[in-house]
């Protein structure tokens, strides 16, 4: 457990500086003028991470086997690629996520999974933001700048999710068991790309 808490703590280090490298190098004056966010240089700044992510994912290392020994540098360079793209590729809506969070605490859901008369009127104060098909990382932040959702699609390698899916592919028919509707309003609009996993990992 120790060992695997050391690890940890080493990766995240490295995805921090890599990233932090990544975002300076992005943009010579940053992305911030006077504490504010100018959208030029945000714009500037995911032009070029984009070029760095298409390029890594494009790179012959993408097709290296999976080591679940150790993280190679080309996998902390994709993740933070990523992560990077995301930050710098936000989605702003027009939502007060604290205040949804408060109105949610008073309506919970059924426990069957479909929504309840309570949730469905939440709809009358926080309509449905229609956000598109969105293929590449990204960041959807509420009106005051909160985080609700970091999309980060190809963080990891093929081979990992390869891996990932071989050794828990075991549980699918225990979990599919599980579900009392498999119709539910956490699967509207699941898109699994080509090649996704059985168990909804997607490459």
């Amino acid at each position: 457990m120790d060992n695997l808490k050391s690890k940890t703590t080493e990766l995240v280090a490295a995805l921090t500086r890599r990233v932090g490298e990544i975002m300076g190098n992005s943009s010579e004056l940053g992305v911030l003028q006077d504490g504010r966010v100018e959208t030029e240089l945000l714009h500037k700044a995911r032009m070029r991470i984009a070029v760095q992510l298409r390029q890594c994912l494009e790179s012959p290392a993408d097709n290296l086997t999976f080591n679940d020994g150790s993280i190679s540098e080309y996998e902390i360079t994709r993740a933070a690629l990523t992560i990077a793209h995301a930050m710098v590729n936000p989605i702003n809506i027009d939502w007060d996520v604290d205040r949804y969070a408060e109105k949610v605490k008073l309506s919970p859901p059924n426990l069957d999974g479909l929504s309840s008369a309570k949730t469905d009127r939440l709809k009358k104060f926080f309509p449905e933001v229609v956000l598109g098909k969105i293929s590449v990382p990204t960041t959807v932040i509420d009106r005051h700048g909160k985080i609700l959702v970091v999309y980060l699609p190809n963080i990891l390698t093929p081979s990992c999710l390869e891996h990932v899916n071989h050794i828990t592919v075991g549980l699918r028919d225990t979990l599919l068991k599980s579900l009392t509707n498999k119709d539910t309003w956490r699967d509207e609009g699941y898109m699994v790309s080509d090649g996704g996993g059985s168990l909804g990992l997607v490459e």
